[in-house]
């Protein structure tokens, strides 16, 4: 060009670089980076790294710090995730580490852990954050041990470590009020809400989130307002809110936005994709987690990629495209388990049972579900937990095994009874739950004082009676179904009642007609292949195909997966998720 010159070669570069005295190579430097500061007063953001670099070429360490922590901040704010994790490395670990103070060190750590939480090393995050801490405390500085306190139980709540996330949190929120740092104060509040979430504490979890929203109202934290309504959304179409849900995630996300808050924005829309998945509006559930997925994806959050695929491989599932459900889940399950993300690895473990079973895989649907049971009980998840139970009980006493069905069964009732809200992860675990004891309760050869304990049961005398009489339990059980269906105010359960009932009495064609002709509207309007079957089987007609899903392709490339071939890759996956635990 007119004003400037470039080298023709790199080489040439070199050797002129190299034929300028160190003296005189470090005043070029400086001045380059003082005419930088000059001439990018208006942008600095987009030029901290090359100031930076020049200023430590010139010898001037602390404007070199400050301008590469600037440089990794601005970085960290567009989610260029590998740049930011450069510039803090480069400052902890290069030459310039001797010029920063401890406190320095400490606030450098504690933002590379936060990349690091984001990006899924949260192994790295935990042991970073943990050094931090130490590290504050040894400072005595409050500011720095409370949030190093609450980055690190952050951390170890996504790993499945709840009540040491939540003994860490207490400490930091306490450490945050003797400063009055009500910024620090609402961001524990929001990981204490999530961990009682988990935990299916719903109430606690709305106490913990209100109080947030209310403190971040106060004082004007924006990012404080949508985290809380974001997770406020989240509890609410768990129990079943799904108007609720929706109003506190689209404020969210209406607040996020302007913010460039893309964390938020990819969570909120997930539960608004749950919300929609469990109205059975699966389109539009599909288009929130393409959404979400796909901007997960841009700023590299892996655990809300991870959510977005195996949703979305849900909606396939639904609506029985199992090759290609089966391959979303196997690839959500190695993103979870290549970020240490337990609690998702453990849902899509069920979730791939739920297609061997749909495909009467039987044997491997069993193995699935005790598996996804036994990391449930260990994560201590009960909401995701006691549909799992549910399935598995099922599945058992459908293979004629009562008795552990019945065991089951009962662990399950107890998880339910402990969670609040009509519906538990948005699933309708309750009703299924019902149906299921109303069966165990009259499936021989379930004994006498089993069926009396079984929750739900009638009177012991009563039941002793039912029992007593040959030929009775169908009709007790037909009673206890027809009992259920006159409370019934959905479709969906009234059919899976008058299912139920024709199973009882396949001859009578009022129960029959009245099953199928709900299924058909139902297909009709959700498109669920599960529909479809009953249909079949009521009526030995097959609907027509449901319209085509929205193009799922970039989440989910099209490569079917077989179950048979899926089963031995699991194999080495249930191992690292097994070892994980010891």
């Amino acid at each position: 060009g007119v004003d400037a010159y470039d080298f023709s070669h790199d080489k040439i570069r070199v050797v002129a670089y190299a034929g300028i005295s160190p003296i005189r190579r470090r005043a070029l430097h400086l001045q380059v980076a003082k005419a930088l500061e000059t001439l990018r007063t208006g942008d600095l953001d987009a030029h901290s790294a090359q100031i930076a670099g020049h200023f430590e070429q010139a010898g001037r360490p602390q404007p070199a710090v400050a301008y590469y922590r600037r440089a990794a901040a601005a970085a960290q704010r567009i989610y260029a995730n590998a740049e930011a994790i450069r510039h803090y490395r480069h400052l902890l670990d290069g030459e310039l580490s001797r010029s920063l103070s401890v406190a320095e060190t400490c606030a450098v750590m504690l933002a590379l852990g936060e990349v690091w939480r984001l990006t899924g090393q949260w192994a790295e995050a935990v042991a970073i954050n943990r050094e931090a801490e130490s590290t504050a405390a040894t400072l005595g500085d409050v500011p720095l041990q409370a949030q190093a306190q609450r980055a690190l139980a952050d951390v170890l709540r996504l790993q499945g470590h709840y009540d040491s996330a939540l003994e860490w949190l207490a400490r930091a929120e306490l450490g945050y009020e003797s400063i009055t740092d009500w910024r620090g104060v609402v961001s524990a509040l929001w990981t204490m809400g999530e961990i009682y979430w988990f935990k299916g504490d719903n109430p606690r979890a709305l106490v913990a989130l209100e109080r947030q929203l209310g403190i971040a109202t106060e004082i004007d934290d924006q990012r404080g307002v949508c985290e809380a309504l974001d997770t406020m959304g989240m509890v609410y179409w768990s129990q079943g809110d799904w108007d609720r849900s929706v109003d506190c995630c689209q404020r969210s996300i209406a607040i996020a936005e302007p913010l460039g808050y893309h964390l938020v924005i990819t969570r909120a829309a997930i539960t608004l994709g749950n919300v929609y998945s469990s109205q059975c509006a699966t389109d539009e559930a599909v288009r929130w987690y393409l959404r979400a997925g796909l901007l997960a994806r841009q700023i590299d959050d892996r655990q809300v990629l991870s959510w977005a695929i195996a949703n979305t491989a849900n909606q396939l599932q639904n609506r029985g495209y199992y090759p290609r459900a089966l391959a979303g889940y196997e690839q959500a399950v190695r993103i979870a388990l290549e970020i240490g993300d337990r609690w998702t690895a453990c849902l899509n473990v069920s979730n791939i049972g739920d297609v061997a079973r749909r495909q009467n895989r039987v044997e491997q649907a069993e193995l699935l579900y005790r598996k996804a049971a036994g990391y449930g009980r260990r994560l201590g998840i009960p909401s995701y937990l006691s549909g799992t139970l549910v399935d598995l009980a099922r599945l058992l006493l459908e293979q004629g095994q009562a008795e552990e069905a019945t065991s089951i069964y009962a662990e399950a009732v107890a998880l339910i009874g402990n969670v609040q809200g009509e519906y538990l992860a948005g699933e309708d675990t309750r009703f299924s739950a019902q149906v299921l004891g109303i069966r165990l309760r009259h499936t021989p050869p379930v004994e006498t004082q089993d069926l009396a304990s079984l929750p739900g049961a009638t009177s012991p005398k009563e039941t002793q009676d039912l029992a007593s009489l040959p030929g009775t339990a169908p009709a007790s059980a037909a009673a206890e179904l027809q009992a259920l269906l006159h409370q019934a105010s959905m479709p969906a359960h009234q059919a899976a009642l008058w299912y139920e009932l024709w199973h009882i009495a396949p001859d009578d064609e009022e129960t029959r007609t009245s099953a199928a002709t709900l299924y058909r509207s139902l297909f009709a309007e959700t498109g669920l292949h599960d529909y479809r079957q009953r249909y079949q089987q009521l009526t030995g007609e097959t609907l027509p195909d449901p319209p085509p899903l929205p193009d799922v392709s970039e989440l989910i490339p099209f490569e079917p997966v077989d179950l048979d071939a899926l089963v031995p890759r699991l194999e080495p996956l249930l191992a690292q998720l097994d070892a994980s635990f010891d």
